[in-house]
């Protein structure tokens, strides 16, 4: 779709499924927005977009210029992210404990950087992100879980370590 600027309801609390997906050029805008909770596929193959929600004036989600930056979010669900083209940067918040299946499948990451409470990496989280070079879990992780083929084809990758607490990797 072509849809371009978007204003949400300042009470808005969550983005359903699928309910940007395939929108290829917007701006979603509002600075009081709540919305701390992100459907399924909600933003799914969106290849140019921006956004910004703040809460509390801290930015619960923010997209500016291939850069993500999530707060106070504590999961991403299945494919939220998948396909964005032009999403090459994610800061996460210390309270991101699960990234579900498919969320920044096929996204052109650089780097990552994943916070230290983090608990589970889903089923393809990030396969295919092929310009993923370099993967740091920060200071004591509590990841116990890696799904199956989560760093699948991620072909500029060539080394990571795996925490000490991870008691599964792949499929069961």
């Amino acid at each position: 779709t072509n849809l371009g600027y978007i204003s949400l309801p300042l009470n808005l609390t969550k983005i359903g499924e699928s309910a940007f997906e395939g929108c290829t050029n917007m701006f979603i805008s509002n600075p009081n927005i709540k919305a701390s909770e992100i459907g399924e596929n909600a933003f799914k193959n969106c290849d140019e977009f921006r956004y910004s929600f703040k809460e509390d004036g801290d930015g619960v989600i923010n997209y500016i210029d291939g850069t993500l930056s999530l707060n106070k979010i504590t999961c991403i669900n299945k494919n939220t992210f998948y396909g964005c083209k032009k999403l090459k940067d994610i800061k996460f918040n210390n309270d991101i404990t699960t990234i579900g299946e498919g969320a920044f499948y096929n996204c052109p990451l650089k780097s990552l950087t994943l916070p230290k409470n983090l608990e589970t990496i889903g089923d393809s989280a990030f396969s295919y992100c092929t310009s993923l070079t370099n993967v740091i879990f920060e200071g004591e992780s509590e990841l116990t879980s890696i799904g199956y083929e989560a760093f699948e084809n991620c072909t500029s990758l060539t080394n990571i370590t795996i925490p000490s607490g991870v008691t599964s990797i792949g499929s069961d």
